[in-house]
């Protein structure tokens, strides 16, 4: 168990990749903090760490809003601790061709995608 009482938050951890990468530190022990937009997909991943018997916590978070990071990083310290591993896995994309992508839609990746990664890094290893 290599990641025995040591805290990862896992952004866009409610499905997918993100719900996979959840499991994966549940299972090498990790406290894990589900964190995406949809509230019922991350409380269902997080009672099926808590299943396998160790500790999570479901955070509804938009990675795009700092206020909603400021309290999902808030949340998981006064729940856990110190955050050990941060994994920026929420992400969206388009599968539109380039000519077929409004500018309002490549504003919405960019900040899921980038500001999101930005502002979760920034809050988790604040020092």
């Amino acid at each position: 168990m290599r990641f025995q009482g040591k805290t990862a938050i896992v952004t866009g951890g409610g499905r997918g990749i993100g719900r996979a990468i959840s499991l994966g530190y549940a299972a090498e022990g990790a406290n894990v903090v589900v964190a995406a937009r949809t509230a019922p997909e991350v409380e269902e991943v997080a009672r099926e760490i808590e299943g396998s018997g160790a500790r999570a916590l479901p955070v509804q978070c938009d990675v795009t809003d700092e206020r909603s990071v400021e309290a999902l990083v808030g949340r998981t310290v006064a729940e856990f601790g110190d955050i050990a591993v941060l994994v920026n896995n929420a992400g969206i994309a388009s599968a539109r061709p380039v000519w077929g992508l409004s500018e309002e839609l490549f504003q919405t990746i960019l900040r899921v995608n980038l500001v999101g990664s930005l502002l979760c890094t920034k809050h988790v290893w604040r020092p």
